[in-house]
């Protein structure tokens, strides 16, 4: 689920997260404007497809990983073609993402992270990850959010629009989900179940 919302200055932040026991995650904002977030891309469904090389048997340098998570990343490295176009991406991509083990209760979440645009473009990403969950699934569901955000998709205006790929939920905070993130976070954990990719 990603929850975003505006900032003060000229940095523009949101806040992801994924639903315990729900194989939906989301991401919302507080505000009808996200600044630079904010623009529509059409084909939002569409993968991400690399066109070129950076070494796919490592993270990528922008990428760091807590020790609980290097195991795990490393296999999807190598079972996952999807997760490795996902890596090729943030490694040409003005983004820095951290993943780590939740440190704190994430409320009924399976994971939360924090993405904020800093004033010279480049995207942080925090992604905290429940222990005991699929982290498989929920690191490519969250890190296909951060590209959702590389891509500038608009997702108020796109859940606005029916059968767009973006849906928006109730709340306090608007909560929007994408099924292209959904369907990423699933592809992967297939192919590294069935071990090759």
């Amino acid at each position: 689920m990603c929850e975003g919302r505006c900032l003060a200055g000229t940095a523009s932040g949101i806040i992801v997260a994924g639903v315990l026991n729900v194989s939906a995650f989301a991401q919302t904002d507080t505000k009808p404007r996200m600044l630079a977030l904010e623009r529509s891309t059409a084909g939002i469904v569409r993968e991400y497809v690399a066109t070129g090389g950076t070494d796919s048997s490592a993270l990528p340098p922008n990428i760091d990983a807590s020790g609980a998570y290097q195991g795990t990343l490393k296999w999807m490295l190598r079972h996952s073609a999807t997760f490795r176009q996902q890596c090729r991406r943030i490694a040409n991509a003005a983004v820095e993402i951290v993943i780590r083990p939740a440190a704190r209760p994430l409320h009924g979440a399976d994971a939360r992270g924090d993405i904020v645009r800093r004033a010279d473009g480049v995207l942080e990403a925090t992604l905290d990850i429940a222990r005991g969950r699929d982290a498989v699934q929920l690191i490519a569901h969250e890190i296909e959010h951060v590209i959702e955000q590389l891509d500038q998709i608009d997702l108020p205006a796109r859940a606005a629009v029916a059968d767009s790929g973006v849906r928006m939920g109730g709340g306090v905070e608007r909560v929007f989900e994408t099924t292209r993130a959904i369907h990423i976070g699933l592809k992967v954990a297939q192919e590294v179940r069935r071990g090759g990719g």
